[in-house]
């Protein structure tokens, strides 16, 4: 139950801002949602806390060459808090020999040494090291020389150093990139990572400030039986009642059904001749058959006791 209720209460408050033109906007976040967040796909980061900046812009490529017969140099400027970096050749490397080499303000870390690389892409990672750059060294020898087709880089940054102006860095607030179209839903999601790409802050950039209202949440939904009160079912049990019979109670009312009708010559009901009209089957004990029609064979109670008569005057003659 207790797992039950957790599910049951995941949810938090929601908001809408009121205004929803395109731009940067700023909102203080609300006391009951500190960790306000925009939905996926929207560029958005709090103060004081980290982001993370995906960057595919060229200017990260710093050069790709042959180092030396056989070899292939490629270098990388990931940026200060780089965490990972992707690349994509044109061709597959067809198992050559790839060396990859990260280096940062603590020194150089070795990420690949002559490993035979099969495929066409380098996903590189390596965890909360601070590296600026990276070098991709290609054994292709006697293969065709390898071509970056792109890249990716993620890095993690601090909130106050995504932007200069003093407007990105008030307390407490929630920065985010209003789409053209609707207003985006702002939500409590604790844990979320904030995430932008590089380049969505510009220079220029200046952050509007917009207030909140309060999202209508959804219909609360009737809790489960497992969350019933203690107290509604001892009331129901004093009551001499439960659900069956409840049920049962209800339908010994005037029946609605089209398969029934009153007859004129008494009060009590009797099943009508006419078929359903959508003429769905339902189950008896005998066979199959067609809502309103009876069986033509005979159940097997009444089998039984014809069986039985016939029997009990056959032995009746022999004696």
């Amino acid at each position: 139950m207790g797992a039950l209720l957790s599910v049951l209460l995941a949810a938090g408050p929601c908001y809408l801002p009121e205004d929803a033109s395109a731009g940067w906007k700023q909102v203080a976040l609300p006391d009951d949602a500190r960790a306000l967040a925009p939905p996926a796909g929207v560029p958005w980061f709090r103060s004081g806390e980290g982001a993370t900046v995906v960057d595919s812009r060229s200017e990260l490529y710093l050069a790709g060459a042959a180092a030396s017969p056989g070899q292939t140099r490629f270098d990388f400027a990931v940026g200060p808090g780089g965490r990972a970096l992707d690349v994509e050749f044109q061709q597959s490397l067809r198992g050559a020999k790839v060396d990859v080499t990260a280096w940062g303000p603590a020194g150089t870390l070795t990420l690949l040494r002559e490993e035979r690389v099969g495929g066409a892409a380098l996903a590189l990672r390596w965890g909360e090291n601070d590296v600026e750059g990276v070098t991709v060294r290609v054994h292709q020898h006697l293969r065709e020389a390898p071509v970056v087709r792109g890249f990716r880089a993620v890095r993690r940054v601090p909130a106050a150093a995504l932007h200069p102006s003093a407007a990105f860095k008030l307390a407490r607030s929630l920065y985010y990139r209003q789409p053209p179209g609707p207003k985006v839903t702002l939500c409590q999601e604790a844990g979320s990572e904030a995430s932008l790409p590089a380049g969505a802050l510009g220079p220029e950039e200046v952050p509007v400030p917009v207030s909140l209202v309060r999202a209508p949440g959804p219909r609360a939904a009737s809790p489960p039986r497992a969350l019933e009160g203690r107290a509604a079912r001892s009331a129901r049990r004093r009551r001499g009642t439960s659900p069956v019979s409840t049920a049962l109670q209800d339908s010994s009312a005037a029946p609605t059904s089209p398969l029934l009708s009153p007859s004129a010559a008494s009060s009590t009901w009797r099943p009508s001749r006419e078929a359903a009209p959508d003429r769905r089957w339902m189950v008896s004990r005998t066979r199959a058959t067609i809502p309103g029609e009876w069986p033509s064979t005979p159940p097997p109670s009444t089998t039984i006791a014809g069986l039985s008569i016939v029997t009990w005057l056959a032995m009746a003659r022999l004696r």
